[in-house]
């Protein structure tokens, strides 16, 4: 199966990449835009993308998905952080757009450590094996983070040989010491059925351990499982609780379903200001096509609110904003 290389420029747009910075990386590939690719090189793109954005701690813990993509289905009013491989979503009927969302998950990462600092920057200049080194001893001696870390090259075969087993192993071992980045990844790899069989009742298991923690994507992730009853009972009550944590920490997908599920009035109370409340936020926090959707779906509320409605939801927004999300 083939994906299409059109989304792929237009991630890495979205994401600031100079598209001859982009084309360039193609050319080897001979991916032109409009053109097809194989199935391996939007993990080609990603990487690339990745290594050029500023924060780079932060995006090795957003990475907590294969391809972390928010999906915009014309036909499905609400974001998905995809799990499923790029080119499923790229063939899915009825998709409109695809946005690397880099900018917009937030994973609760932990402060790393000055003494962990020489691991990330091997990594920030393409120095895989110097990360190795460093990270690997630090494992083998029971640190979390670097057994995370380990779990994170392995899965993504950077330094050394891709082993999706040895990226669980690695995992699960920071895991059994309650690092929740870890039991978040351990959720997405059962969600997708990458290197085990795909079990979204263990995925959700998982997501619950790193969403008891805080974690905001598995969160979400756990949210749109209750959503979808996928794994779970379908239970939007559950949904909206969950989004709801995921949207207080700046969370753009969950802002968006959130205010979705307030729009048609599932698992909550039917209310249009805070409909609007969290879409406006969502349309602050996403960017991209993720925030034109965003904006899309406000506007569509507000045709529906009086004047007087739609300024106690702009004075709402202001006060979450000015609050941190605090007094949403």
């Amino acid at each position: 199966m083939h994906v299409c290389c059109r989304p792929l420029l237009r991630l890495a747009r979205a994401s600031q990449i100079k598209s001859d910075d982009v084309m360039g990386l193609m050319q080897p590939l001979a991916c032109r835009e409009g053109d097809v690719v194989s199935p391996a090189s939007p993990l080609a793109m990603v990487k690339y993308i990745a290594w050029h954005l500023s924060d780079l701690r932060s995006l090795l813990y957003y990475f907590n998905l294969h391809h972390v993509l928010i999906a915009i289905s014309t036909g499905v009013r609400s974001m998905r952080v995809s799990v499923q491989p790029y080119y499923k979503m790229c063939m899915r009927a009825g998709m409109g757009a695809l946005l690397l969302a880099f900018s917009t998950l937030t994973l609760n990462a932990p402060h790393a450590q000055t003494s962990s600092s020489d691991g990330y920057r091997a990594i920030e200049r393409g120095d895989y094996l110097g990360a190795l080194y460093f990270w690997r001893p630090r494992a083998e001696q029971g640190d979390a983070e670097a057994q995370f870390m380990m779990g994170w090259l392995s899965q993504y075969g950077l330094g050394l040989e891709q082993n999706f087993a040895d990226a669980l192993r690695w995992y699960q071992k920071a895991a059994d010491q309650n690092f929740a980045l870890a039991q978040a990844n351990i959720g997405v790899m059962y969600d997708v059925g990458m290197g085990v069989d795909q079990d979204q009742h263990q995925a959700g298991l998982w997501y619950q351990k790193a969403a008891d923690q805080g974690n905001a994507t598995a969160q979400f992730n756990l949210g749109w499982l209750y959503q979808t009853g996928a794994g779970v009972a379908q239970n939007f009550s559950t949904a909206a609780h969950l989004y709801e944590q995921a949207a207080r920490q700046g969370n753009g997908p969950a802002q968006f379903n959130l205010g979705i599920l307030y729009d048609d009035g599932k698992g909550v109370t039917r209310d249009l200001d805070h409909a609007y409340m969290w879409l406006s936020l969502a349309a602050s926090t996403l960017s991209g096509d993720g925030q034109q959707a965003a904006i899309k779906a406000r506007d569509a509320v507000g045709q529906r609110m009086t004047h007087q409605q739609i300024a106690h939801a702009q004075t709402l927004v202001q006060g979450c904003q000015d609050s941190h999300f605090a007094t949403c």
